[in-house]
């Protein structure tokens, strides 16, 4: 039987699961996701598509990246909570918050993104590859 994570929104009106291992782990200190998740980064893990199931309703949000690059934000429209987001530049990916994990102990992030907008409360974690923009260039 393939790994398969799951996960949903506050309320659990909105759920996902994906088959197998993420392809990318990590977390990102830019602006608007400091913003949107209260904190002063978001750990997010992604998928490509073909691999995950949605089940519920999603509001969405059409976001402009710090990169400049569109980025579609899913959230549940009952609860409010994050569901998803669709980056313009990929949109073949599906990128999850690591807190809406059934299981969030399996949250294994490997690197940081817009660790240089990093706030010093909370700092880029020392132990990871911290990428000063959207990741090695």
């Amino acid at each position: 039987m393939p790994d398969r994570l799951y996960g949903s929104c506050l309320c659990g009106q909105f759920r996902w699961t994906a088959e197998g291992a993420p392809d990318f782990q990590g977390f990102c200190h830019c602006d608007h996701c400091r913003r949107l998740s209260g904190a002063g980064r978001t750990p997010f893990l992604g998928f490509e598509a073909g691999r995950v199931r949605l089940e519920g309703q999603t509001a969405s949000y059409a976001d402009t990246a710090q990169n400049g690059g569109s980025i579609a934000r899913h959230f549940c429209p009952s609860c409010g909570g994050r569901a998803y987001a669709i980056p313009g530049s990929a949109p073949g990916v599906r990128i999850f918050y690591a807190g809406t994990l059934g299981a969030p102990e399996r949250f294994r992030p490997d690197f940081a993104i817009h660790a240089a907008s990093a706030v010093e409360w909370d700092p880029a974690e020392p132990a990871l590859p911290a990428y000063p923009g959207a990741g090695p260039d």
